[in-house]
C-alpha cells in the first residue's frame, strides 16, 4: 500500500517541511492561529506597555504646578493624547482609547495606573496597542520637548520595563 503525495504549496520546499517530511512525520503541523489565543508573553507586553505610557506621563506631567493652571493644563494633555489616537483608524479602537484616557487619568490623579489594570485581568490586545501608540506619541512630544534629556529618561525606562515584565 502506498501513501499519497504530500499536498503541493507554495512552502513545500521549506526546509522545515521537508526535514519532518524526511523523518517520516507529517510535512503539514498544525498551528493555532495566533489571533485566538493570547499567550503570558502577550499579557506581559500589555502590562508592559502600560508601565511605560505611566512613566512617560509621569515625566511630561511632573513639572507642572498642582494649581488651576496645572490641572488645565494636563487636562488639555490628555484630550490631546486622546485625540492623537484618532489618527490611527484600523489601530486604536474605541475600548483602546478609553483605557488610555482612564489609565492617564489613573497616573494624574497619583494612583498606580498598572495596579488599577492588573484588577481587571489580562490587558487585552486592544489595549496593548492603544498603550504602546499612545507610550509613542507621549514620547515624540518629549522629544520635540527636550531632546537632550532623553538618555537618561530611556536608562530609567528601560529599569522599569524590565522590572514590569519580571512579575
Amino acid at each position: 500500500m502506498t501513501t499519497p503525495p504530500a499536498p503541493v504549496s507554495a512552502a513545500a520546499d521549506s526546509p522545515s517541511r521537508a526535514a519532518r517530511a524526511a523523518a517520516g512525520g507529517p510535512a503539514t503541523r498544525a498551528v493555532a492561529c495566533p489571533s485566538t489565543r493570547r499567550t503570558a508573553a502577550d499579557a506581559g507586553a500589555g502590562r508592559a506597555a502600560l508601565v511605560l505610557l505611566a512613566r512617560l506621563v509621569d515625566e511630561v506631567t511632573a513639572p507642572v504646578p498642582d494649581s488651576t493652571a496645572g490641572r488645565a493644563l494636563t487636562a488639555r494633555y490628555v484630550d490631546r493624547l486622546v485625540g492623537r489616537l484618532a489618527f490611527y483608524p484600523g489601530t486604536v479602537d474605541t475600548a483602546g482609547t478609553v483605557a488610555v484616557r482612564a489609565a492617564v487619568e489613573r497616573c494624574l490623579a497619583g494612583d498606580d495606573p498598572v495596579a488599577w489594570r492588573d484588577r481587571a485581568g489580562p490587558v487585552p490586545a486592544a489595549e496593548t496597542v492603544a498603550f504602546t501608540v499612545a507610550a509613542a506619541e507621549t514620547m515624540s512630544l518629549l522629544a520635540r520637548v527636550e531632546p537632550q534629556g532623553l538618555d537618561g529618561l530611556v536608562r530609567r525606562l528601560s529599569a522599569d520595563l524590565a522590572d514590569a515584565t519580571v512579575r
